[in-house]
């Protein structure tokens, strides 16, 4: 369905706390023919408004989405361009905003979001200049106020030109969406995922799907635990670090165009993966969600694969779609409570994807085991048989 532009604009507006949902409408509106244009200094309003400045419908970003730039910087920034008209550059914009609330931390994070686009120059040019054409106009503003006299004795306010911008190139394409993505908490102009689109359509989980989830928690999440799924995205934020049993794991944010999802490479994955988990690479991830009721599920990565933009051929990499599914495994131990620190010194022996399950016969319950006591395919069973005994371990 197709709603006006002047709903799409209420209803980020209604959600503007959540950066996952406002990226989600964003990208809704693009789909849909709703043209989403960035913040600026000369047209925006405090909230997303609809603007009609380019001759058709559009929604702009409001100058609230931007990061340290406080109600009373925007209610300056505003009032200051109704009463004297547009801003003509970065130093006209300073000077006219001198002595007000409008500080550097403000000015960097408007020119990050791509708020000064609309005026000469590029943002490599004025993260240069800001600092220097704030201390300007600052200076020159408290010396008016302080009444400074002339020769004449007079008030004198010496016009002096606008200083040229360096010769700077403009930052790379990534560097400017990461920009607005850290002070914004969404990419504005465009996304890194563009390209890949049509291959990332193709999957049925996103990060939105999983947030949504959480926000719903229906069945404590026993509908999708352990469910098998292939994910996209780039690949953020790695941390290695050693498990209880010595080996090493990977946990790794996989962003998409919806939001990002924690995934987690146990150490027999993380051997046979670490050389594809690298950083800002694009990549299709199979794997099984872990869902608990308190948290957005996680994803355990099984295989890592480049991912081929739309335009490149798919016979050049594996094809996951091609495996055969696999039924979801998981470990059942029958033990009593006094052995159940054994046990756990057992498991953390060969961590990995399985979840385990403890039955508690004298209490008639059946407790899921935190995922560190998770294990991989070559666990200890003959340690945990020895220790419960015959047909207290069972895998199915």
């Amino acid at each position: 369905k197709h709603y006006p532009t002047e709903f799409m604009a209420a209803l980020i507006n209604s959600i503007a706390g959540s950066s996952e949902k406002v990226a989600y409408y964003i990208e809704y509106c693009r789909k849909n023919g709703i043209e989403i244009a960035p913040p600026d200094v000369n047209r925006s309003m405090e909230k997303f408004s609809v603007d009609m400045s380019s001759g058709k419908k559009m929604i702009r970003f409001g100058l609230n989405a931007v990061k340290n730039v406080g109600h009373g910087a925007i209610r300056s920034i505003i009032e200051v361009r109704e009463k004297g008209g547009l801003y003509k550059d970065l130093y006209d914009f300073a000077e006219r905003n001198a002595g007000h609330l409008v500080n550097k931390k403000a000015v960097e994070s408007l020119i990050k979001a791509g708020a000064f686009d609309s005026v000469p120059g590029n943002r490599a040019q004025k993260m240069c200049v800001f600092e220097k054409a704030m201390d300007s106009a600052s200076k020159k503003s408290s010396t008016v106020l302080a009444g400074q006299i002339s020769l004449f004795g007079e008030m004198s306010e010496i016009a002096s030109p606008t200083p040229p911008l360096p010769p700077l190139q403009e930052f790379g394409r990534r560097q400017i969406l990461s920009m607005e993505k850290e002070v914004t908490g969404i990419y504005v102009s465009g996304h890194p995922l563009e390209e890949y689109a049509s291959q990332l359509s193709k999957l049925d989980i996103n990060a939105r799907y999983l947030s949504q989830y959480a926000e719903e928690k229906t069945d404590g999440g026993m509908s999708i635990d352990q469910m098998k799924v292939k994910m996209g995205g780039i690949l953020t934020d790695k941390r290695v670090k050693a498990t209880k049993s010595g080996g090493m794991m990977a946990i790794v944010n996989l962003e998409d165009m919806y939001g990002t999802t924690e995934a987690l490479a146990f150490p027999r994955v993380y051997e046979r993966v670490k050389d594809k988990l690298i950083e800002d690479t694009v990549v299709l991830v199979t794997g099984r969600l872990s869902a608990r009721e308190d948290e957005t599920p996680k994803l355990l990565i099984d295989t890592v694969y480049p991912l081929e933009t739309d335009q490149e051929t798919q016979s050049a990499a594996p094809n996951p779609k091609a495996e055969e599914p696999e039924k979801p495994k998981k470990l059942y131990l029958k033990l009593s409570r006094n052995q159940l620190d054994a046990v756990e010194f057992i498991l953390e022996t060969s961590p990995g994807t399985i979840p385990v399950y403890f039955y508690f016969p004298d209490e008639k319950k059946t407790f899921r085991a935190p995922m560190n006591l998770w294990v991989s395919d070559d666990y200890d069973k003959d340690g945990l048989e020895g220790l419960l005994g015959a047909g207290s371990v069972v895998m199915k």
